[in-house]
């Protein structure tokens, strides 16, 4: 009896020190814990994203730092609701974060706290926070204060004059712009389909088009753009200045 009690009992210690880690130590010491759930701050839904006269834009993401959080998973969603498959993430780092490129639409993202002083890292996640990334036209895009009072005023050419096939446009100078937005239409008007005009952005109030078709009528109108005064990461947009028609010769 002493003979089977001795083994049987060297196979309970182990277990214990199995179930205790297998050396006795305890592997969660004093900062493995819970961490604090992180708060979306921007984008959201009533601060969203606004293109201006791009395509595409790189968005910043930024949220609450979270306490006993030693990194962050990022998830991005196309959709809102945080639902399906994330299209970003996860990205590690923190806050914030960039994803580039995003096209016009709507998106949800969330963010959840990491902390790795644990055998078993600990992970609480954010609310999901829907958003949209938004046309410069749209309204909820417009700046509170609108940045010019008045349009750019064309200098030439115009009023039907006759252009180098080289052609300088030029333009009055706006103080509060940051930029501007040229547009040139094959025919007089300013009106055709898309594949009648094409845009050239410039910081400039000039820009030369080379190589105009000689005897062509052209006709163009010039915008600008600066940042917002309540928030500089939108642009507002002037009104379209006056369209102005030339022909190009030699």
């Amino acid at each position: 009896m002493r003979r089977l009690f001795m083994p049987a009992l060297a196979v309970l210690s182990l277990v214990l020190l199995a179930s205790c880690g297998g050396d006795g130590d305890n592997h969660n010491g004093p900062d493995c814990l819970t961490p604090a759930v992180p708060t979306p701050i921007s984008p959201t839904v009533d601060r969203p994203v606004c293109l201006g006269d791009q395509t595409t834009i790189d968005v910043t993401f930024n949220w609450g730092e979270a306490a006993n959080a030693t990194s962050y998973e990022f998830y991005l969603y196309a959709g809102a609701g945080c639902a399906g498959t994330a299209v970003q993430g996860p990205v590690t780092g923190g806050p914030p974060t960039v994803i580039p490129d995003l096209n016009e639409g709507t998106y949800s993202w969330k963010v959840v706290a990491v902390n790795s002083d644990c055998a078993d890292p600990l992970r609480t996640e954010s609310l999901c926070s829907n958003f949209e990334v938004l046309a410069g036209t749209s309204p909820a895009c417009e700046c509170a204060t609108p940045v010019f009072p008045v349009p750019p005023v064309i200098n030439n050419p115009c009023s039907n004059t006759i252009a180098s096939q080289n052609a300088v446009f030029t333009w009055n100078t706006l103080v509060q712009a940051d930029g501007y937005i040229m547009r040139l239409y094959i025919g007089t008007g300013c009106e055709g389909s898309d594949d009648s005009w094409e845009e050239h952005l410039t910081t400039k109030a000039r820009y030369q088009k080379k190589f105009l078709t000689s005897g062509g009528m052209y006709s163009w109108k010039v915008q600008a753009w600066g940042a917002c005064e309540e928030d500089p990461s939108r642009i507002g947009l002037s009104g379209w200045s006056d369209c102005c028609n030339f022909q190009a010769f030699p």
